[in-house]
């Protein structure tokens, strides 16, 4: 099992690198978890999307993995929110 990594602060309609952001080496297949109370959509590409439409959406308390080899991983949310994640 790895490390607890810190939780990752979403501000509001912004998109966030995932992998700048916990350090972990892009690439790597992780395991994303909503802990705050809003949705948050995420999308796994190589530059920032553009909009948020037709991504996949993780509600409160649940999860999401990307696929291993993913050039890019970003999580949105509208009114701000919080992340949990960890290698798979």
């Amino acid at each position: 099992m790895s490390d607890t990594l810190p939780n990752i602060r979403l501000p509001a309609q912004t998109w966030i690198n995932i992998y700048a952001e916990s350090g972990i080496t892009i690439g790597d297949q992780i395991l994303v978890q909503n802990i705050g109370v809003c949705d948050v959509y995420l999308t796994s590409q190589a530059a920032q999307p553009t909009d948020y439409l037709a991504h996949y959406i993780v509600q409160r308390s649940q999860s999401a993995v990307n696929d291993f080899g993913d050039l890019g991983a970003w999580a949105y949310c509208h009114a701000g929110g919080l992340i949990n994640v960890r290698l798979q």
